[in-house]
């Protein structure tokens, strides 16, 4: 099974996510924001990144960015959802480009997160 980041503001959908994780025998941690979340990132060996877009003090687009840098091979999720589902789907576009593996809207099912987390710790090493 995979060692996964969740970064999410919200701490009931960090903890929902993370419990999914953890009830498929994944091994989950969570951070609260981009700044926490890279922080984490450097201290440990993550198969998989799953990070909401919109956050205070970092966006996950940047904080995305910050962690392709530092590992190219890291499979990672963007999730994003709201009121404007257009514009989130735009903001889940332009993750991809940015370095996301994978994108994901809110909310989420439990087999659709599985399958892609599954999808994004299975990808080939560039």
């Amino acid at each position: 099974m995979a060692h996964i980041l969740v970064i999410d503001d919200n701490p009931a959908i960090l903890d929902a996510l993370c419990d999914m994780l953890a009830t498929a025998g994944h091994a989950a941690e969570g951070a609260l924001d981009g700044i926490a979340g890279f922080e984490k990132f450097q201290r440990g060996k993550f198969d998989v990144v799953i990070s909401d877009i919109f956050m205070p003090r970092e966006d996950g687009i940047g904080t995305i960015r910050k962690i392709r840098r530092t590992d190219p091979n890291v499979g990672i999720i963007a999730m994003s959802g709201g009121a404007i589902i257009s514009s989130a789907d735009q903001v889940l576009r332009m993750s991809a480009e940015l370095g996301a593996d994978f994108v994901l809207p809110k909310p989420v099912t439990r087999p659709k997160l599985l399958e892609t987390v599954l999808n994004a710790h299975q990808k080939p090493a560039k």
